[in-house]
């Protein structure tokens, strides 16, 4: 791209942006990466010329983004679509998969059965703001499946060629045994990748929900009549993965916001730490009920209830509901 702009000034041409400045006198494209998210599908080409017709080419099958996928291996002797990764519509007319022999997806219609969505979910997880913990995790995932793949292609290429050379039945017989082995094979070994993956895709979204990293507890769950040092559910480790230090220097730069996000009132802090320890937990959850809309916040020490004048709070939040208990009777009576 830079050398085609070089190209165009060079023999006197202009190129501006479409959001450039005026005077601006270049133009710029990124390259398309081998990975990127509107990828429709995407596959590796292997030819072998030593196996048999049915099985000389092989395509690792994916959709979606090329970074993120799982690819199934498809050979080029198959005669049938495995159902997940049919598709009824098709790319041209009369390509589509019967009815029967597809899910009922499209780009609109999601489809926890279609391997286009099933594969754009894990893609989809490893985008953005989880795209940092998701990617690590994929990745170890990944290589794991993939590897069982593999090691089950190179079993069946060796079992599939040494079938194509069994004597009985004539040449024409045992290509086409191959073709169906080949075709039954593709069918299996999809129909496993694409569960696999739909597996994947719930273990990252239970590791990533709700903005915390969230892994495997410390201690172990009770088995049989086991009491001490387990827990009977599992619970697990929750790790907030926050801001950056930037962003979070950033806001307390801001003389309204470190007030406004202050951990402990002025009162407080003027106190000493020690009493700001004190207090932290009970004002923490007096901030977490206001930021969830609570009316009632919780009664804490002595001197947070000073500096935060929550008897005053308290009062005029029994007065409201007084006031509210009295309108219901009075509509009632009406």
């Amino acid at each position: 791209a830079a050398q085609a702009a070089a190209a165009a000034a060079a023999a006197g041409a202009v190129a501006v942006a479409g959001d450039a400045i005026a005077g601006d006198a270049e133009e710029f494209v990124n390259e398309r990466s081998v990975a990127t998210q509107q990828t429709s599908w995407n596959f590796v080409a292997s030819v072998r010329p030593s196996m048999p017709p049915p099985l000389m080419a092989l395509q690792w099958w994916a959709p979606d983004d090329s970074a993120t996928a799982l690819r199934t291996p498809i050979y080029g002797g198959a005669t049938r679509v495995p159902y997940h990764f049919a598709d009824p519509v098709g790319q041209l007319p009369g390509a589509g998969a019967k009815p029967a022999d597809a899910p009922a997806a499209d780009a609109l219609t999601p489809s926890m059965d279609s391997a286009f969505w099933v594969w754009n979910l894990v893609s989809n997880l490893a985008y953005g703001d989880r795209a940092d913990i998701v990617s690590r995790a994929l990745k170890v995932k990944l290589l794991t499946l993939q590897g069982k793949l593999l090691a089950a292609v190179a079993k069946e290429d060796a079992e599939a060629a040494a079938a194509a050379k069994a004597p009985g039945g004539g040449a024409a017989a045992a290509m086409a045994a191959v073709v169906e082995r080949a075709t039954a094979f593709c069918e299996a070994t999809a129909d496993v990748a694409f569960h696999d993956w739909s597996r994947v895709f719930l273990e990252l979204f239970a590791l990533t929900r709700d903005g915390f990293v969230i892994t495997k507890g410390k201690k172990p769950q009770c088995t049989g009549t086991q009491k001490v040092g387990c827990t009977f559910r599992m619970v697990p480790e929750v790790a907030e993965t926050g801001y950056s230090q930037e962003w979070y220097d950033r806001i307390v730069a801001d003389s309204d916001n470190r007030d406004h996000y202050a951990a402990y009132p002025g009162e407080l802090a003027s106190q000493g730490a020690a009493a700001a320890d004190t207090s932290s937990r009970s004002y923490e959850m007096h901030k977490r009920l206001r930021m969830n809309k609570k009316r009632a916040p919780p009664r804490g020490p002595p001197e947070l209830a000073s500096a935060l004048d929550l008897d005053a709070a308290a009062a005029t939040t029994a007065d409201a509901a007084a006031d509210e208990t009295s309108s219901s009777s009075s509509s009632s009576s009406s």
